[in-house]
C-alpha cells in the first residue's frame, strides 16, 4: 500500500510540473546542412540576444537538430510552431516551391538578399474566385552569412538560409525577430 501511495504522488507531482510549463512565444528551429553540425553555443547565444532584444514582452526558444535529418525537417514544418527556420539552400528552393516559405520583400531589400530572391510557388485567386498556383519570384529567405547576429556571433556558413514558415503561428513576430537576426 506504501508503494502505491508513492507512485501515485510521483504521478501527481509529474502532472503539477507539466502544467507549470509555459510555451514560448516563438519558436526558432535551425537544422544543419548536410555534414555539417550547429554548435550549442550558437543556438545559446542567438536565443540570449534574441531575447534581451525581445525582453520581457514576448519569450523566445531556439531548437537545432544534432544532423541533418529530412524527414524531422518535415515534421518541424508540419508541427506549424516554429516561426522561423534555418534551413540549407535545397530545403529552402524546395519549401519555396510547395508553398512553405513567407515572401519577405516587404520587409528586406531583396537587392541586399539576392541569393534568397528565388522563383517558388504563390496561390492566387483566379477569375472564378478559387486559389490557383502560381509560379513567381520573391524574397523568401535570408542567407545568414549575410545577417549581422550570424557575423556577430562569429558563425560562418554559406549553406543556411533564414525562413519564415508560410504557417507561422504568428508572422507578425516573426518578422520582427527576423529583422532583428538581419540588423
Amino acid at each position: 500500500m506504501k508503494r502505491f501511495g508513492v507512485i501515485a504522488a510521483l504521478l501527481l507531482g509529474l502532472v503539477m510540473l507539466t502544467g507549470c510549463g509555459k510555451n514560448p512565444d516563438m519558436t526558432i528551429f535551425m537544422m544543419p546542412a548536410a555534414n555539417e553540425v550547429i554548435p550549442t553555443e550558437v543556438t545559446e547565444q542567438v536565443q540570449a540576444q534574441l531575447q534581451a532584444k525581445l525582453g520581457e514582452e514576448k519569450t523566445l526558444q531556439v531548437n537545432s537538430s544534432a544532423m541533418y535529418n529530412i524527414q524531422k525537417l518535415i515534421a518541424e514544418l508540419a508541427v506549424s510552431q516554429n516561426g522561423i527556420m534555418v534551413i540549407q539552400e535545397q530545403d529552402m528552393l524546395n519549401f519555396a516551391n510547395s508553398e512553405g516559405c513567407t515572401p519577405l520583400e516587404g520587409t528586406f531589400d531583396q537587392e541586399k538578399y539576392k541569393k534568397g530572391f528565388v522563383e517558388g510557388t504563390v496561390s492566387v485567386k483566379g477569375a472564378d474566385g478559387k486559389d490557383q498556383e502560381k509560379k513567381e519570384q520573391h524574397l523568401y529567405a535570408l542567407p545568414i552569412n549575410e545577417m549581422k547576429m550570424f557575423q556577430t556571433i562569429g558563425y560562418k556558413t554559406d549553406k543556411l538560409y533564414a525562413i519564415i514558415p508560410s504557417n507561422a503561428p504568428n508572422k507578425e513576430l516573426s518578422m520582427k525577430v527576423l529583422q532583428m537576426m538581419a540588423e
